[in-house]
């Protein structure tokens, strides 16, 4: 009796994640959405001084000098104040130091003179500093450009401040470029704005995009990649300071426009309002290995053949094959971390059957693809081998591939 051989394809795809708690991350989250309690009071104006306010473009470099403002001791309803001048619109923040002078607390409040040359009105956020102490971020109001501003301060006992304001901007399409950090608000009003930044990569690859809260470490919010139309080639993806995990990465082309579109961000209770954006482009080639008599040859035991996964809202394929020379373990690795966006599916072929079933990559996966096909399990027959990796629409990113033994 002829002997029958029975076909075995094992296809083992293992997942690794690195998980944090998020206990903590989200009960801090859940407060910042709905922005500062509306304060409406007046008070009495005694001087005034002046104070640019100036967009910060970066962190490094942008930040006006502080001014100095000396006052006598009154009641904590007469404050001695700078006229902030505004030179573009979007939220109103200024750091503000108290002299060492200092025997009590100064009072600050940011707002706009009220009907009466002799008051000040404000609906915004305020706070007391103490003798010689720093902060940062007080004030978050929305501004208009051409307008100005009044920031207060009062304490029971004489002393100076040191006071300078600035203006985070949520204007749009402002051109970002890569490496260079930009700050941006949130926030219009108590509601949540989506800003976006206009890229154009110079060279091909992917991007890796960050968040920070200027001054602080935990920022989140989403980050999706639009095309030159304003129209979304990626998901929309939730970026994490806390964990490698939840990060942007898109695959891009050389001299082509994109867009990215920032919302959702938060960080420290009194600072949801303003964060920073920045991205920087990894070079990685475009493989034009679409079609399967165009396959990339893996050499065993060679090295990466890695390849960008473009954000062009398209299907595509991508073809490798693989040469077994005698039964053995045959083990591919594809690594789909960054493609942190849509999906990838791996399936294998023995010329033009696909033997065994189709395996997704999840976006963002660390995902070590181990693949054998043979008569006796665990050992492939001699013979040539094809993989295929298919990208769905929103898929983007870059991704590796070994043929490791």
């Amino acid at each position: 009796m002829k002997k029958m051989t029975r076909t075995i394809i094992a296809v083992v795809t293992i997942l690794v994640f690195a998980l944090t708690s998020s206990a903590a991350f989200a009960a801090d989250g859940a407060g910042l959405k709905s922005g500062p309690a509306a304060v409406a009071k007046s008070y009495t104006v005694k001087s005034t001084g002046q104070v640019n306010a100036k967009t910060l473009a970066y962190v490094s470099t942008s930040k006006p000098g502080y001014v100095t403002k000396s006052f006598p001791a009154e009641d904590y309803d007469v404050f001695y104040t700078y006229t902030v001048g505004v030179k573009t619109s979007g939220k109103l923040f200024f750091d503000a130091i108290a002299g060492n002078g200092n025997s009590g607390y100064v009072k600050v409040v940011v707002g706009t003179r009220g009907s009466e040359s002799g008051t000040i009105s404000y609906s915004t956020n305020y706070g007391s500093l103490a003798p010689g102490q720093s902060k940062m971020g007080i004030g978050g109001i929305d501004v208009t450009a051409g307008k100005t501003y009044l920031i207060g301060f009062s304490s029971t006992y004489a002393g100076t401040a040191k006071v300078r304001g600035y203006v985070y901007s949520y204007k749009n399409n402002r051109f970002l470029k890569a490496g260079k950090m930009m700050l941006s608000s949130g926030y219009k009003g108590s509601s949540t704005s989506a800003v976006r930044y206009k890229i154009k990569p110079t060279k091909s690859g992917y991007i890796t995009v960050a968040l920070k809260e200027y001054g602080y470490s935990d920022t989140s919010g989403d980050v999706q990649l639009l095309n030159k139309k304003k129209k979304a080639v990626s998901d929309k993806l939730w970026y994490y300071t806390g964990s490698s995990g939840y990060k942007a990465v898109f695959g891009v082309k050389k001299g082509v426009t994109y867009y990215l579109k920032v919302t959702d961000t938060c960080g420290s209770y009194g600072n949801c309002y303003k964060y920073s954006v920045k991205y920087k482009v990894t070079k990685s080639p475009i493989r034009k290995n679409t079609k399967k008599n165009k396959s990339v040859k893996l050499k065993r035991k060679g090295s990466w053949k890695k390849c960008v996964v473009l954000a062009n809202n398209k299907t595509g394929n991508q073809w490798y094959k693989f040469k077994v020379t005698k039964k053995r373990t045959t083990i591919i690795k594809v690594d789909a971390k960054n493609v942190k966006s849509g999906t990838l599916e791996a399936s294998v072929y023995r010329g033009k059957k696909k033997i065994g079933s189709t395996q997704t990559l999840y976006n963002g996966q660390v995902n070590p693809l181990k693949v054998t096909y043979s008569t006796t399990y665990g050992k492939a027959n001699r013979g040539t081998y094809y993989l295929k990796i298919h990208k769905s629409k929103k898929a983007t990113g870059q991704y590796k591939i070994k043929y490791l033994k």
